[in-house]
């Protein structure tokens, strides 16, 4: 597949992937630090 007919497909959908790429990441970030606090490694 050519790289500029992926960008033209995915251009649509880049502030959905941002906002959905926030969110994860806050999560993500949330479960590490109960584990930290919690004193081991969470699941």
């Amino acid at each position: 597949m050519d790289i500029a007919l992926l960008i033209a497909f995915l251009v649509p959908f880049l502030p959905f992937l941002m906002k959905f790429g926030e969110k994860a990441s806050e999560k993500a970030g949330e479960k590490f630090w109960e584990g930290a606090w919690a004193g081991g490694a969470s699941d």
